[in-house]
This record gives C-alpha cells, sequence and structure tokens, in this order.
C-alpha cells in the first residue's frame, strides 16, 4: 500500500540525536518504493542532509527563528501558520494514505495542532522523551538566561496542560526504551511500542589496527545537566594514581568556560582537553579510547553508549535507569567512589570490552519495528 510520511523535526543543525534518528529512518524507509518522504523542518544544514536526498525523500524548509529566541515565541503563531500551511499543501496534492510522523517539540504541536482539525489523517508521534523544556525541573533550573528561566518557569503549567491535551491527539505513541516508556505513560497516560535508535555498524565498529590509547572521553552538552564537572572533580582524583591518562571533553554550550576554569583551579590544563571534533572522525575517537563517561541523570535512550561499545570501549554510567538497558551493570555507579572505584579497574585491566550484547540495537532492528506501526 502506497503511502506518505510527513516528518515534522525542528531543525537539522547537528548530526546526533533525534536529528539522526529522523534522517536515518527516512534513509532506511526510503528502500521500501512505495513510500514517499517529506520532512518539514526549519534550518536545515545542507552538509547534514545533502547525503539523504532521494527521489522520494524530499525536504521542504520552513524559515523561522529558533526556540530558545524571543522571536520565537513572539510570534508563535506566525510559525504555527507557515508550517499548517505546508502540511495542508501536502494534503491537498498529494494521493495516498497521509501519515504525520513528528518528532520533538515544538514540532510535534504543530502536527497535533494540525491533527485537531483534519479528518483523515494518522498521526505517529515519536517521542524521544516528554518535552525536557516542558516536563523537567532540573532542566528547567539549568537555563542559564536568569528571564528566560523565570519565563519557563511561570509558563510551565499553562505549558504541561497544553502539551498534554495536544498528546492526546496521537494515533499511536512510540518511545525510544522502555525508560522513556515509563516517563511517557504517567504523564501522557500510555505509550505503544519502543522503537530503538540504531547505530550504523559500517561506522562504529572494532579496528584491530587501532590502538586503544589511555584517556576517559566525555561526548556532551556542556549543561548543568550533563554534570560534567562531577566527572572533572573525579579526574583530578583519578589522576593522581593513574597519571599517563588524559581526559577529553567533546562539544560546546554554556558550560563550557566554566568547566575550563575548574580544570585551571585544579591545575588539570595539561591533562584535560576541550575538542571539536568533525562527525566524520568520531568513529576513530570511539575507537581510540578506553573509557567514555556518562554522568547525567534520567535521560531518555542515547546511541552514544551504544555506539561506544561497538567499538570496544568501555562505559562508564551514573544510575540511570535508561542506560540499564544497554550498558552493564558492572559499570555503574552510584557516588564518587564507586565511580572511582570501577575506573582503577579498568586502568588495570589488559581486556577488551565485549561487544556482542549491541548487535540488537542495528538500524534494521529498528525499521523493522517501526514498519508495523506507519
Amino acid at each position: 500500500m502506497k503511502k506518505n510520511i510527513i516528518y515534522l523535526h525542528p531543525h537539522f543543525t547537528l548530526p546526533w540525536w533525534a536529528g539522526n534518528f529522523a534522517l536515518q529512518t527516512a534513509k532506511y524507509l526510503s528502500e521500501d518504493k512505495d513510500l514517499t518522504i517529506y520532512i518539514i523542518s526549519w534550518t536545515q544544514k545542507e552538509e547534514l542532509i545533502k547525503d539523504y536526498r532521494k527521489d522520494n525523500i524530499r525536504f521542504i524548509e520552513v524559515k523561522m527563528p529558533l526556540t530558545s529566541t524571543f522571536a520565537f515565541w513572539v510570534l508563535y503563531p506566525v510559525w504555527l501558520f507557515k508550517v499548517l500551511r505546508k502540511i495542508g499543501e501536502l494534503r491537498r496534492t498529494l494521493d495516498w494514505e497521509f501519515i504525520l510522523f513528528p518528532q520533538v517539540f515544538p514540532m510535534n504541536w504543530f502536527g497535533f495542532i494540525y491533527r485537531l482539525f483534519t479528518k483523515n489523517v494518522k498521526l505517529v508521534f515519536m517521542c524521544h522523551e516528554p518535552s525536557a523544556f516542558i516536563h523537567s525541573k532540573k532542566w528547567i533550573e539549568s537555563i542559564n538566561s536568569t528571564p528566560k528561566r523565570l519565563i519557563a518557569k511561570i509558563l510551565n503549567p499553562i505549558f504541561k496542560n497544553i502539551d498534554i491535551y495536544l498528546t492526546q491527539k496521537s494515533d499511536i505513541i512510540l518511545v525510544n526504551s522502555i525508560y522513556t516508556k515509563e516517563k511517557v505513560t504517567e504523564i501522557y497516560g500510555w505509550a505503544n511500542w519502543v522503537i530503538y535508535p540504531g547505530f550504523d555498524s559500517n561506522r562504529f565498529h572494532i579496528d584491530i589496527t587501532v590502538q586503544k590509547e589511555k584517556y576517559i572521553w566525555v561526548l556532551s552538552r556542556l549543561t548543568k545537566f550533563k554534570n560534567v564537572g562531577f566527572v572533572i572533580d573525579l579526574f583530578a582524583e583519578f589522576v593522581k594514581e593513574f597519571p599517563e591518562y588524559s581526559l577529553r571533553i567533546w562539544w560546546e554550550w554554556e558550560e563550557k568556560q566554566n568547566l575550563i576554569n575548574q580544570a585551571k583551579e585544579l591545575w588539570l590544563e595539561s591533562k584535560i582537553g576541550f575538542l571539536n571534533i568533525p562527525d566524520e572522525e568520531l568513529p576513530r575517537f570511539y575507537q581510540k579510547a578506553k573509557i567514555i563517561m556518562f554522568a547525567s541523570e534520567n535521560e531518555p535512550f542515547w546511541i552514544v553508549p551504544v555506539e561506544a561499545m561497538a567499538c570496544w570501549t568501555y562505559v562508564v554510567w551514573n544510575d540511570s535507569w535508561w542506560l540499564r538497558e544497554t550498558v552493564p551493570d558492572e559499570f555503574r555507579y552510584y557516588n564518587k567512589e564507586e565511580a572511582l572505584n570501577i575506573l582503577r579497574n579498568i586502568a588495570k585491566s589488559d581486556s577488551q570490552f565485549d561487544s556482542s550484547q549491541v548487535k540488537r540495537f542495528e538500524w534494521a532492528n529498528s525499521i523493522q519495528e517501526l514498519k508495523k506501526f506507519i
């Protein structure tokens, strides 16, 4: 049966996470010639999407500011109208079944509102998490701008009610982990099925010609929510016993300068590096790293630990429920002392990490499950 699948995604500015899920699933679904895929978003970086342009994958860009700006919220009805108009144009001109496939906030709201006023349209909501901007107090507290944080707190009760009401317009809710399913059910009342994000085994795999190097890697947005400061403090203790190790931190965000200052205060500038790595070089960094560490708490499913394990890299992780689905319990810590002991044991060991358990997260398995619902 021929179908039109309309992805609704905010932007393609970074090559990871929900954006990568949208692009990868579109690529694999497009192998079915009975499916035509339209991707509506704003801020589409050509270098990120060029390899996904195909006869049956079409990108539609709607110009608007990012959600982090006041302009987006002040002129929200304008952006809503622009997106609904694009959806409406497609609906009027396309034959076959019409399926809305919204991903993350705020594009999910645009899809819900269209569904609210339109019959004979199926809406499958891919919920990577109940929007942290709305449902996570910790995320709201981590907003760096005082005015924005205050506004987020004031509007939060209203946004929660709107979000819960609109989400009920979904025909199907898919989630990215068992942990997310529990959170979604707690907030929205229901969720249908788990579709794990996949990893590309052609990119992320062990290379026996690459020698493991003695460094700990943190791959994360540099926000308070990610607890990277904890990792720096932990490393300050660890490096006293294992001075041959270094800590490498990759990415940007508002906490970067504070973290750089923290490293200076600990006299560790020579041992802690802040990196910017092109996406094409990521597999090699995974392959070289001895350890990758995740200190954030209670996030939705994240594919980075799986990619790391596929490259035989040890993953040390805070007791976050979602990681219990992917990483062995022996590398889970509850406090600083436990984390330090795990790092010590890995540093003293010459054995390689067994990556066999990650095969179930390959994209082929994810797409097979996704096709049952669209």
